[in-house]
């Protein structure tokens, strides 16, 4: 007999799992309602799993509870996005800075494959793919930088930037511009090179910041 504890952690995976998928698709948007009766009929479940994702996508700054209004999916303003790319930024940075030092041929080969399958989903046009592997391509760093410290700070803010990449890729000619970017990255950590690695990683992450503040003011559609 399955073990109902572990059945019931996965259902609230799922839950929670499917909630931010439709807070990144928008199927969800910025400062709508969370009705827990609404996602339990449509997800065929309790309201008690839908509670607990909605505590944990408040955790993730995903989700804000308003005392006697319930949940609401939070909107990013531009003094968020600001201070997101800020700290993404510098996090990266050391992360690739530390990965180049680190870098070995299985790390190495690994993040070659992330990039490749990066490309073809950018060529191919799709922006689910290029999110998934644009995110494997930045995960391989971070934990090739073998510092748990930094890797734990970005883990906090893990979300909110998965939330603007979704956006970003949707952002005509960013996708292709990213490819260019992890290019660069790729090619200074095989170089072993720190201080290149790192000025790559920053670029990258500052020209996505650029790009995004553009489209979020409406000045690139």
């Amino acid at each position: 007999m399955p073990d109902i504890k572990t059945k019931y952690k996965n259902l609230e995976t799922l839950v929670y799992e499917e909630l931010k998928s439709m807070i990144f698709q928008q199927k969800l948007p910025p400062n709508s309602k969370i009705v827990e009766e609404e996602i339990s009929k449509q997800l065929n479940v309790s309201r008690t799993p839908v509670r607990t994702a909605l505590t944990a996508l408040e955790k993730d700054g995903l989700v804000k509870m308003v005392p006697r209004k319930g949940a609401y999916v939070v909107s990013l303003e531009v003094e968020d996005i600001e201070e997101i790319y800020v700290l993404r930024e510098v996090l990266e940075g050391v992360a690739a800075r530390y990965s180049a030092k680190n870098a070995d041929s299985s790390f190495l080969k690994e993040l070659e494959k992330a990039l490749d399958n990066y490309k073809n989903s950018v060529e191919d046009r799709d922006y689910n793919s290029c999110i998934k592997y644009d995110e494997v391509f930045h995960n391989l760093i971070h934990n090739a930088s073998r510092n748990n410290r930094l890797i734990n700070h970005l883990e906090i803010i893990k979300n909110q930037i998965q939330l603007l990449k979704f956006r970003s890729s949707h952002i005509p000619g960013r996708p292709l511009k990213s490819l260019s970017e992890h290019i660069e990255i790729l090619k200074a950590i095989k170089e072993k090179d720190p201080e290149k690695s790192e000025l790559a990683m920053r670029t990258h992450i500052r020209n996505a910041k650029e790009d995004v503040l553009k489209f979020y003011k409406g000045e690139l559609k």
